[in-house]
């Protein structure tokens, strides 16, 4: 999936939110799997400027300049490696990577977003439906932690 069809998938259709439960995470996966390819992109165009930097800056090393057998500064070096084309051009390559690592990253987050959403909707449907069998569960839950933590609570004492 590319990241305009995970973009689409985003809003939430109100009336099916099972459905939208059960798509998430899809979504999310996809978006992981997106992230992921951003940042080998990334860490692929690093290396690429980083090798392409230093084969430059070996070959401008040992070639001599105009002024005779002087060899040029580190600054020098470092000024005519920014002039090549072919260096900016990878150092183009590399801050889009950057940029799109960011987006996915982005995107991820979006999708925490989307999740945190359909949980609040639900939860408030499963309000209207039945807010006194939901009280009940609840409680049922808090009882039931709470004689776990006293169990708990008991054996750490018994311990000492």
């Amino acid at each position: 999936m590319t990241a305009k069809e995970i973009i689409a998938s985003l809003p939430l259709v109100d009336e099916n939110i099972l459905a939208e439960a059960a798509r998430q995470p899809g979504l999310f996966a996809e978006a992981a799997m997106l992230r992921v390819e951003k940042m080998r992109k990334r860490a692929e165009a690093v290396s690429a400027i980083e090798y392409f930097r230093s084969k430059l800056a070996l070959h401008f090393r040992s070639s001599k300049t105009a002024y005779g057998d002087k060899k040029l500064t580190e600054g020098a070096i470092k000024e005519r490696i920014e002039a090549n084309k072919a260096h900016r051009e990878l150092r183009a390559t590399m801050e889009s990577a950057y940029e799109e690592e960011e987006f996915s990253k982005l995107l991820l987050e979006c999708l925490r977003q989307r999740r945190d959403a359909i949980r609040v909707i639900a939860d408030a449907r499963l309000q209207e439906v039945a807010p006194n069998e939901i009280d009940k569960a609840v409680r049922r839950k808090l009882v039931g932690d709470a004689r776990k933590l006293e169990e708990k609570r008991r054996r750490e004492l018994d311990e000492d």
